[in-house]
């Protein structure tokens, strides 16, 4: 998982974090995969089909994009 300034800025918008843009700990970079995990986990379970946390970092880059 990647996560950039892109995701980031994403992240602060819709899950109200205040993660910086640049210079992750490595304690921001596992909170960031283990929300990836566990949102993938809970989406697939409520859409009734497999979502890969790859496929939310997508979501999550393209957003972070937009802002």
């Amino acid at each position: 998982m990647i996560l950039d300034a892109r995701v980031a800025r994403a992240l602060n918008s819709i899950a109200g974090t205040q993660l910086a843009t640049s210079g992750w700990s490595s304690t921001d970079y596992l909170w960031y995969c283990d929300s990836l995990q566990r949102w993938a986990q809970r989406l697939s379970s409520d859409q009734q089909r497999e979502i890969r946390p790859d496929e939310l970092e997508w979501l999550l880059f393209d957003l972070g994009g937009r802002r």
